[in-house]
């Protein structure tokens, strides 16, 4: 949608190119130390964590090592072996006021005391290096100046969906289950929507929005068009050398099982570990500030509608 705006707009390389100059993004490396207290912590707890950081921070204003302050005093997990040391990040890797104090700085420059979710932290910016330009990123960020996006999209599929002819005796032929999966329940000029293209469309909704398609003709007929509507925007979006964006890390050609298995890495589940073990690994994961556990996060949030879809969920009221 975003290229659409910018053809429309006769925007080129060179235009973003030279916005991107004016906005560039950077990739850090960052030393930090680390004082445990997340925000739901007692206000005493959290005061006497914050002392801490601003003695550290006395301690390397005075000249000492920040490797050295940081692998004897950072609580963070591993913090000792890697003397506060981080994976380089870019914007969107770590929580965004940690990301905020570490890009202000100059290499070699200390930050003040900063907060983040995690508790309280004492920064060195390292290195700070300029990312690529990168026309994806830039195309949707200068679009999304004059539009809402997602809200041009709607409007773009809504067009679209006009043109999705429907066979309704399909549709209930697909609700009783009487059809194969190579029927089409829809077709456009150029092509159709077969029963498993329906099918991959429905594990994108949520639990009760897919039951509804399963349960009723309108909601299914309405699913029909939608799904067609899609399948036209990724015709046009090809045309113009877009590419749909794949969920987690399966451009890399690992399966879903292998996927998982490293998000369970990321938050500390091992085979073997009792369902207690795991909700308590799993607890850990979501408050770790380990980069890879936060970006596991991510793809995982990424995926959350096929993931309730797939496995029934339910909340623990005294987790």
């Amino acid at each position: 949608m975003a290229e659409r705006l910018l053809a429309e707009r006769d925007v080129r390389d060179e235009h973003l190119q030279a916005r991107y100059l004016d906005d560039p993004r950077y990739e850090l490396t960052v030393r930090h130390v680390l004082f445990f207290s997340e925000r739901w912590r007692s206000t005493e707890h959290r005061a006497q964590a914050a002392r801490k950081a601003d003695e550290a921070l006395q301690r390397l204003q005075a000249g000492e090592s920040f490797p050295s302050v940081a692998a004897e005093l950072s609580e963070e997990s591993g913090a000792e072996g890697r003397e506060g040391l981080l994976p380089p990040g870019r914007e969107g890797a770590w929580v965004p006021e940690f990301w905020r104090a570490a890009v202000a700085l100059e290499e070699g420059e200390i930050s003040p005391v900063v907060e983040t979710e995690y508790g309280f932290h004492v920064l060195r910016l390292e290195t700070k290096e300029l990312v690529p330009f990168d026309r994806v990123s830039m195309a949707y960020a200068a679009a999304s100046r004059w539009e809402d996006i997602s809200a041009a999209t709607d409007r773009w599929l809504e067009a679209l969906s006009g043109g999705v002819e429907v066979d309704e005796a399909a549709v209930r032929g697909w609700l009783d289950d009487t059809v194969g999966d190579s029927v089409a329940l829809g077709r456009w000029e150029g092509g159709e929507l077969s029963v498993v293209d329906l099918e991959h469309h429905l594990l994108t909704l949520d639990r009760r929005a897919w039951q509804a398609a399963r349960d009723d003709l309108d909601r299914a007929t309405q699913e029909v068009v939608a799904a067609g509507a899609r399948h036209l925007a990724l015709r046009e979006a090809r045309s113009m050398g877009a590419r749909a964006r794949k969920y987690g890390n399966s451009w890399s050609g690992r399966t879903f099982r292998e996927e998982a298995t490293a998000w369970a890495a990321a938050f500390g589940v091992q085979p073997g570990m009792t369902s207690s073990l795991v909700k308590d690994a799993a607890m850990a994961g979501f408050s770790s500030t380990d980069q890879s556990a936060r970006l596991a996060r991510n793809e995982l949030a990424s995926i959350a509608p096929l993931l309730r879809t797939a496995f029934t969920f339910h909340v623990e009221s005294n987790r």
